[in-house]
């Protein structure tokens, strides 16, 4: 029997109230949207509809139409797809490539090179980029070795992989000096094939992957949330109600991931599982003959999940804290999930990989001659994330896994 969870106003407590207060017991709450056809929320709410009047559209689903649904002729596109190119920059990105230009990426420039020195200087020398958004990166890094390293540079063959146009674009015009030595791939990282690479490089990609919903219960019952649509008024637009849906029990997969993490799984909180990182992962381990593969993104390692929320919308540089995931501006916020560093690294290792690094960015940089400024100088936020989290670490994390060495 599926368990509905019906409430109200879900924008009071996501802006105001925030979690743990008063307002917290409002976070299965979805506001009434009044809607174009072809919009985010019309698509949504079109898919839930098809499955018949107790609908329920999976988690996942709903994420993947919310952030990468494609711009198409009477389609609005998802976040991604539809972000606002100015001057040659997306407009809602701000990611430590771009706040630490241009010593981020030469930081990464003279990790590349070490490898290049460990796997013989083979030539062509491949290099694969998933999610830049900018490019900033990718830039960065072939600037550098262009001018400090021209022979690393002249066997470079790099890859950027995007799955929307938007940022494919910026790309393209942001590397145009390096065009001969740069291929540009509009494909989905973790489901179409994987270009052969001696480095896969992956800068705040897997906290965007579509993750399962669940919760488990006072009583250790496991459940996964849906999302749920109701037309509420016979009008053009139609106006729609979405609810979370709590449906018990989960797969095998799901059930599986979680012994995979090792760690005591918190109860009656809404916890994101992020299956499509560990099978990424595992794609990209199993892809590599020989070479390294980073990791750098925001999430958590050690013993205990973190007690925070772990999955939320954000405006333009405005985080909002929420477990309820659908807000006012479906396809017009970034959603966002700490990753679990641990599974990522355990699921690499089980296809053969060695763990070289798992730690914060800073460790991942020392010893290249490129100072950045530490986790507590960018984001007091985080800082005071860390300051609550005794079982491990959690912020901007860095995982280099060796492949064939």
């Amino acid at each position: 029997m599926t368990r509905i969870n019906r409430l109200t106003n879900i924008r009071k407590w996501a802006i105001a109230d925030g979690p743990g207060s008063s307002g917290d017991k409002h976070r299965n709450q979805l506001p009434l949207h009044r809607e174009r056809p072809g919009s985010i929320e019309h698509q949504i709410a079109a898919q839930i509809l098809r499955k018949g009047r107790n609908g329920i559209l999976p988690f996942p689903r709903a994420m993947e139409i919310a952030l990468f649904a494609p711009v198409s002729h009477g389609q609005e596109g998802g976040y991604y797809p539809q972000q606002a190119v100015e001057d040659g920059c997306l407009k809602h990105f701000g990611t430590r490539p771009e706040l630490h230009s241009p010593d981020f990426g030469q930081g990464v420039a003279v990790k590349i090179q070490s490898c290049f020195e460990k796997l013989g200087r083979p030539s062509p020398f491949k290099i694969v980029i998933m999610g830049d958004g900018t490019g900033t990166l990718a830039k960065d890094i072939m600037d550098y070795l262009q001018q400090e390293h021209p022979s690393l540079y002249s066997a470079v063959e790099l890859t950027l992989i995007d799955r929307s146009l938007a940022p494919l674009d910026v790309q393209r015009e942001k590397l145009k000096e390096h065009h001969s030595k740069t291929t540009f791939l509009y494909q989905n990282a973790y489901q179409d094939h994987l270009p052969e690479a001696h480095i896969f490089l992956s800068n705040e990609n897997p906290d965007t992957f579509p993750v399962h919903l669940i919760e488990q219960d006072a009583d250790g019952s496991f459940g996964e949330y849906g999302i749920k649509a109701t037309e509420r008024e016979k009008c053009f637009p139609p106006m729609f109600e979405f609810e979370l849906a709590l449906v018990p029990g989960v797969s095998q997969e799901i059930r599986d991931h979680i012994k995979l993490a090792g760690k005591p799984f918190p109860r009656q909180r809404q916890m994101p599982i992020n299956l499509i990182a560990t099978q990424w992962i595992k794609r990209i381990t199993r892809s590599m003959k020989r070479g390294y593969h980073f990791v750098l993104d925001y999430g958590f390692t050690g013993t205990a999940y973190p007690n925070e929320d772990l999955i939320w919308n954000t405006s333009p540089y405005q985080p909002t804290n929420m477990s309820a995931f659908l807000t006012l501006e479906f396809g017009h916020r970034d959603i966002t999930t700490y990753v679990d560093f641990d599974t990522l690294r355990i699921a690499g290792e089980a296809h053969g990989a060695s763990t070289e690094l798992l730690d914060y960015e800073e460790e991942f940089f020392r010893g290249t001659g490129i100072t950045l400024p530490s986790q507590q100088e960018v984001c007091a936020q985080l800082a005071e994330k860390q300051s609550r989290f005794s079982a491990g670490k959690i912020g901007h994390l860095a995982l280099v896994q060796a492949i064939g060495i």
